[in-house]
């Protein structure tokens, strides 16, 4: 028993220091295009008979209905900005 706490505590605390603290990056130390993908400016469908719970969560998405199914499709781009873009996309930091 007393070694599985002192694995507890080993586990804690390698957890806790292994958070990463995102205070150093400053999102507003450069130019923000215009022309960068947003949760207001991308593009979202909802087909008839979709449930209002897929609106109300989902952005970016198309959703429809197919049989008893509600599929949700996207175009796997994240609205925000990532090193993910190349450097010539508006989402790119």
């Amino acid at each position: 028993m007393k070694n599985c706490k002192h694995l507890f505590v080993l586990m804690l605390v390698l957890v806790i220091s292994g958070c990463d603290d995102d205070s150093g990056h400053n999102h507003d130390d450069h130019d923000h295009d215009v022309d960068a993908l947003t949760l207001d400016n991308c593009e979202s469908s909802f087909g008839t008979g979709v449930d209002l719970f897929y609106s109300t969560y989902f952005s970016c998405v198309d959703a429809t209905i197919s049989g008893d199914n509600t599929v949700i499709t996207s175009d796997n781009l994240p609205p925000y900005e990532s090193w993910y873009y190349s450097e010539s996309n508006g989402n790119h930091i």
